[in-house]
């Protein structure tokens, strides 16, 4: 049997390509990385093994997203139409280089991933790995079939994969260290309002406190370093303002969005801490730069902002 390595979520199309790919002959190795998910590793480990993969490979990877890919947006100020973090988008290219170190150390050319041919990510990660490793071909039963989220979801029901009290499946959901990104199910229909059970991170309106909370966010070279005076880890003071901001309804996106593909599509966010320092580096550089510095600073960070969500963060572009 050839060896498939796949980024395996957990969710209804990863979990959906295991079976597809081992139904056409494939041996599955599922790739898990770790860049503050809320899903639990425990419990993506176990659907791994209950879809019957031949290994789970989980990459600790939280402090090196947070370093080498969320910095650099918050110096950016990026902002995808002025809207959007690019939390998922940011993911992407470390995931993808994760997933072909794996395959090498496999000795297989041979990668999967779950994304549609209607989403962004099928983009995003074949141009990431493809450009660390050019000899790497993919397999996608979700995409390359055309099999629909209700397909899916019958076909892992009758393997026994989903039980009737498993919500999870109800919206197709990415998240990390970052931001939520939740989209399909419901939120297909744009005039629809988001239900409560969309949102995990972020209080609705009505439940915030009545008191406001003020933060002292320090920041050095452009990347925030402490919170009310306290030095933290970029890891720990994301995680710090995601709880404080999300408590105070701080940080849900609605958005109608272009995607590469050419498509537009409702996508809702969740992404406290990013709307908290994004605001807040605005402010500081409102504070130390000149006007003209500025003014070029918005055209390199929509070109940035761009960059990142069309996939080509391992490109000549920058």
């Amino acid at each position: 049997m050839s060896v498939v390595t796949l980024g395996f979520s957990g969710g209804l199309d990863t979990t959906f390509s295991v079976l597809k790919l081992k139904e056409a002959g494939h041996d599955v190795v599922a790739v898990t990385v770790d860049i503050g998910q809320q899903m639990h590793v425990d419990q993506i480990r176990t659907r791994a093994e209950e879809a019957g993969c031949l290994d789970f490979v989980l990459v600790d990877g939280v402090a090196d997203f947070a370093e080498f890919f969320i910095a650099p947006a918050i110096q950016a100020n990026a902002l995808y139409q002025d809207a959007y973090p690019l939390a998922t988008a940011l993911g992407r290219p470390y995931i993808a280089y994760c997933l072909g170190h794996v395959a090498r150390s496999r000795g297989t050319t041979l990668l999967s991933h779950g994304c549609t041919g209607k989403g962004n990510d099928q983009a995003r990660i074949e141009l990431g790995v493809r450009a660390l490793m050019p000899e790497a071909s993919f397999i996608n039963p979700v995409r390359d079939d055309g099999y629909s989220r209700d397909t899916e979801l019958e076909y892992l029901r009758r393997h026994g994969l989903v039980h009737e009290s498993d919500d999870s499946f109800q919206f197709s959901i990415d998240d990390n260290l970052w931001g939520r990104s939740i989209s399909a199910g419901p939120l297909e229909d744009p005039n629809a309002r988001p239900p409560d059970s969309a949102f995990e991170i972020t209080a609705s309106v009505q439940d915030t406190p009545d008191e406001a909370v003020e933060l002292d966010i320090g920041f050095k070279l452009g990347v925030p370093t402490s919170v009310d005076g306290e030095e933290l880890s970029l890891v720990g003071l994301i995680e710090r303002l995601n709880g404080i901001a999300g408590r105070h309804g701080v940080g849900r996106i609605d958005h109608m969005e272009d995607r590469i593909v050419g498509l537009k599509s409702r996508e809702v966010y969740e992404a406290p801490a990013a709307v908290v320092l994004l605001q807040a580096h605005k402010a500081l550089e409102s504070l130390v730069l000149t006007r003209s510095a500025i003014e070029f600073k918005r055209g390199v960070s929509h070109e940035f902002a761009r960059l990142v969500y069309d996939g080509m963060w391992y490109t000549s572009h920058w």
